[in-house]
């Protein structure tokens, strides 16, 4: 053989003398670990390829432990960012007789959740839960401004009414709450203290049935006039 070729002439397959072959980029090989002026592999690549390995093992590892929970391993708690916070005088705790848990256990195990996931799923809850209360919180705040400096101490005094009836068995315990229920806004303490004036004909709790006063004032001075009397600085000083 010579120059690559048999006998017969026939090319061998090796390149003519002086000539070699230029090595070529593999598809799978991204451009980035490709050394064009070497033609060659980035030594670098090495490294990164370590890194995928490691990579695939450890999240292959971590699924595999999701796989093996168990709904008793998902916990359920409270973990609310430092940035929320909990209104004054209220708490946030987990139900355990929430219907929602299971399921969301359930959810966790099934779509490969971790511990973090449902820990946000749960702050989100919260949060929701939070926001209601300070809305609430709000709304009670604008009523009860629309009864004036004294409207803690009407919706008191109607309440205590209506209590002084479900003790008496007047009402039942239903329509106490139904009655309690008008009384949490500004206009149903009005309505409210029409009633009683109509049914007492005095401030409740001061006995007997007295005539009712000459409708000549506002209705909470004709029922509180020591109320009226006490938050009036022209009164108090006559």
């Amino acid at each position: 053989m010579t120059n690559g070729t048999d006998t017969n002439g026939t090319d061998s397959g090796n390149p003519p003398a002086g000539r070699q072959q230029t090595a070529q980029r593999p598809d799978w090989l991204p451009e980035a670990h490709w050394d064009g002026g070497q033609n060659a592999i980035k030594p670098e690549f090495g490294a990164h390829y370590s890194e995928l390995a490691t990579f695939k093992q450890q999240h292959d590892e971590r699924q595999a432990a999701l796989a093996a929970r168990k709904p008793e391993d998902i916990k359920i708690e409270v973990r609310l960012p430092d940035t929320v916070k909990v209104p004054d005088g209220a708490q946030i705790k987990i139900d355990e007789k929430d219907p929602r848990i299971p399921l969301i256990r359930q959810m966790a195990i099934e779509n490969g959740w971790d511990q973090p996931v449902v820990d946000k799923l749960i702050a989100l809850d919260a949060q929701m839960k939070i926001d209601a209360l300070n809305a609430e919180a709000e709304r009670i705040a604008a009523e009860d401004k629309k009864l004036g400096d004294n409207g803690k101490a009407r919706k008191d005094a109607v309440l205590s009414w209506a209590k002084g009836l479900l003790d008496r068995k007047d009402i039942t315990a239903d329509e106490f709450e139904e009655l309690r229920m008008t009384g949490a806004t500004a206009a149903g303490v009005t309505l409210l203290e029409k009633i009683m004036e109509k049914a007492n004909g005095s401030v409740p709790g001061a006995g007997g049935n007295q005539p009712a006063p000459k409708p000549t004032a506002r209705i909470e001075d004709r029922l509180y006039p020591n109320l009226a009397r006490n938050s009036n600085p022209a009164r108090r000083a006559s």
